[in-house]
């Protein structure tokens, strides 16, 4: 029997890929071919032809029934275009006339932007969701505090004024919702490069991101700049109404 392994996996699964690829590089399917009988592992002759087809991860044909080089030890096929990302299914038939043997190999390939394996990388959805969530909380907790002073008459008919310090809250939750928010862009920008996204939407993460920073950036020295103010008006408003006192 003549036996093709992916790189000396002698059993091919199907359905999860085998190997991975980065887009738009120069990809070389090798394929080692040896015969093989209850005994010893001989290499194919260079009789031996091998026919690789594959399906585009649409289902629809990419390579149809091509021939690969004999390399002796391995056969090789060079992808005539790696831009579309996804999962490619590969079929490679071989015969060997010398010995009169054949062989077939079934598995699939992944193509993506990172070259690597997806799984290890399930996490970052975690990494994600987490701040993304902590964005949000943060956002309507901060939006729910009142910061309104409270100035009133008490029962001897003095104003008092009650600074309401729920505004220093607004300030700081409102400021750690975005920064939540630029976290977990970050991380869905970062994780864009491993999961098989467009090449745009990597783009797209990547702007916003960098927009998101320079509002940080922005922001830090503003909220600075209003909780000063904030602190310098309430101290003002406590003067007038003690001023206010003495004067009754």
């Amino acid at each position: 029997m003549l036996f093709v392994a992916l790189t000396m996996i002698s059993v091919v699964n199907a359905i999860d890929p085998t190997l991975f690829y980065k887009a738009d590089s120069m990809i070389d399917l090798k394929l080692p071919c040896y015969n093989e009988d209850s005994t010893t592992q001989i290499e194919c002759s260079s009789a031996a032809k091998c026919n690789i087809t594959m399906n585009y991860p649409n289902g629809s044909n990419y390579v149809k029934n091509n021939g690969m080089t004999n390399n002796l030890q391995y056969f090789n096929y060079t992808l005539p275009d790696t831009s579309t990302i996804g999962e490619y299914y590969v079929y490679v038939n071989c015969a060997d006339n010398a010995t009169n043997t054949y062989g077939y190999s079934v598995f699939s390939i992944m193509i993506n932007n990172s070259g690597k394996s997806e799984t290890p990388y399930l996490l970052s959805i975690v990494f994600i969701l987490i701040p993304l969530i902590l964005a949000i909380i943060a956002l309507a907790w901060g939006l729910s505090l009142d910061g309104e002073n409270k100035l009133y008459m008490n029962e001897g008919g003095q104003y008092q004024l009650e600074i309401n310090y729920g505004w220093y809250g607004k300030i700081v939750l409102v400021f750690l919702s975005f920064l939540f928010f630029w976290i977990a862009t970050f991380m869905t920008w970062q994780t864009s490069y491993i999961f098989t996204l467009t090449d745009n939407m990597t783009d797209i993460l990547r702007w916003m991101f960098v927009i998101e920073t320079i509002l940080l950036g922005i922001m830090i020295p503003t909220f600075i700049i209003l909780s000063v103010a904030k602190h310098v008006s309430n101290v003002k408003w406590l003067k007038e109404v003690e001023r206010g006192f003495s004067g009754l």
